[in-house]
């Protein structure tokens, strides 16, 4: 005969079975993400002209923050595999999220 009370070993048994498959299908999906953020990364590194120079490859976090640093401007030009022409940052979306507006840093 089975027990229907929530403390019943039976009901602890499934609780515990819930909980630990629930606990595994999210390190599932945070693997998963993690995984496919560093593919993202990997796969998004530019190479910036810079005083008539290349230089690179960076990744999206590090041209934002050369971005933010005033160390590259929306006139810049990037390119990363698979663009078929360098372009200016402004005109990437994934680069163009800084606010440009201020004067350059004076250096």
């Amino acid at each position: 005969m089975k027990d229907d009370n929530f403390f019943s070993l039976d009901k602890l048994v499934e609780l515990g079975i819930s909980i630990n498959i629930a606990n595994e299908m999210v390190s599932t999906m945070n693997n998963s993400l993690t995984q496919e953020k560093l593919n993202i990364e990997a796969s998004s590194k530019y190479f910036v002209v810079h005083n008539d120079n290349v230089f690179g490859p960076y990744l999206v976090s590090e041209i934002i923050q050369m971005i933010s640093e005033k160390i590259i401007f929306k006139e810049t030009y990037v390119w990363k595999e698979g663009m078929q022409y360098w372009d200016i940052v402004s005109n990437i979306k994934e680069l163009n999220i800084i606010n440009f507006s201020g004067p350059p840093k004076i250096k």
